[in-house]
């Protein structure tokens, strides 16, 4: 087989999974490989015959949606609400088709499980590592967010959250690579802190965006536009949060928003989070369909808003899977968020097993798409198989 020197313009630095070092950009490498069955096409039936039964490269297994907070970090939160009044029923609410579907996904005994954990950093990632290696999970995106414009009660700043997560990366080769969010309320958009969170902790990205916060639309020129120019120059990707939160106002999570993102930023990939959940999926499957840079995930998807949330994600990814969106979905568990009522193992599980216990089964290769090469897609590297992770 014929292999093409890369010139030392076709690099650039990776800044995930921990130590810095110097890969390849994705796509240039497989624009490359292109060419190389073309060479080796010219040079005779034989090496295009190698080239073409070379398997495909095992990546790791990826969750591409994880959050690492710890409540150490927080005084008091502002998600914290009181407890509606009861409603007054004339009858009890019948058991229904519903709640069964729900329990399914409902692990026994999961609350005490998550609180025998510590507060610390350092327990709650020994707690996100249980979870990964329980669920075969190599190596994962820890999206961070922006609290400090927020009205959350802190302890601990975003600059401070983001330098030991950065540790925590370290001290785990090619477990987790990390993104910092950056709210646009900051003063001067928040450029300032994104490029000196870049400098300093070898950020991969800009996420999790949070549009519920800001009270402007993610397509704003004058607010958004310089932090996407800055992620532009600096080779990030970014992920916003695409679904409605309760109880925030969430209208500038709308998918549609991030069209204009996508189209006047082109270098940029843009993770659609959570697909538009549950009203704005179509929208965010027709955007990553038709936008080479648009990637989605089904972080939130365990959330109880259909009467059968296990069959309602399995459709969201056959539709992706059987469309021009097949390389764009991504597993994403959303956790810890749901970490009291559902494992990271049980949420995987319900793509490895229980489509196929419905008659409804991904292809080993649909599934290499869907935990492994669609979030290598999105990142724009080839993710490195960690120490002691499965073969």
């Amino acid at each position: 087989m014929l292999t093409p020197a890369y010139p030392a313009a076709m690099t650039r630095p990776f800044h995930g999974a921990g130590a810095c070092a110097c890969h390849p950009d994705r796509r240039r490498l497989l624009a490359m490989g292109a060419g190389t069955v073309a060479v080796g096409a010219a040079a005779g039936p034989t090496a295009l015959a190698q080239t073409a039964a070379a398997p495909p490269k095992r990546g790791p297994w990826i969750d591409a949606h994880m959050h690492l907070q710890a409540p150490e970090w927080f005084r008091a939160s502002v998600f914290a609400r009181p407890e509606p009044p009861p409603r007054r029923r004339a009858s009890p609410r019948p058991p229904t088709a519903r709640l069964i579907a729900e329990t399914s996904l409902i692990e026994p005994n999961r609350a005490a499980r998550v609180r025998s954990y510590g507060p610390t950093i350092a327990e709650q990632t020994r707690r996100i590592l249980d979870e990964m290696d329980e669920a075969g999970i190599d190596t994962a995106i820890l999206y961070a967010m922006d609290y400090d414009y927020t009205g959350e009660k802190l302890r601990v700043d975003h600059y401070e959250q983001i330098r030991q997560l950065a540790e925590v990366r370290d001290r785990n080769p090619g477990k987790f690579v990390l993104f910092a969010a950056v709210d646009p309320r900051r003063p001067k958009g928040g450029v300032e802190m994104l490029r000196r969170l870049h400098t300093d902790f070898r950020i991969s990205g800009m996420g999790e965006f949070a549009p519920h916060f800001f009270g402007f639309a993610p397509n704003d020129r004058e607010r958004c536009y310089p932090l996407y120019e800055a992620c532009a120059e600096l080779g990030l990707h970014i992920a916003p949060n695409c679904s409605i939160i309760t109880p925030m106002i969430s209208r500038w999570c709308d998918p549609a928003y991030f069209e204009d993102v996508a189209t006047d930023f082109p270098q940029i990939n843009v993770c659609l989070t959570s697909a538009g959940k549950p009203h704005w999926k179509d929208t965010a499957i027709a955007l990553a369909q038709s936008k080479a840079n648009v990637f989605l995930d089904t972080a939130d998807w365990q959330h109880r808003t259909t009467s059968d949330p296990i069959g309602t994600v399995i459709d969201l990814v056959r539709t992706c899977l059987d469309t021009e969106a097949r390389h764009k979905i991504l597993f994403g568990s959303d956790h810890p968020v749901y970490a009291g009522q559902v494992s990271v193992k049980r949420w995987a599980d319900v793509f490895r097993k229980d489509a196929a216990a419905r008659g409804r089964p991904f292809s080993e290769a649909e599934l290499h798409l869907f935990f492994s090469d669609n979030a290598q897609e999105f990142l724009n590297i080839d993710l490195p198989m960690p120490a002691g992770s499965r073969n």
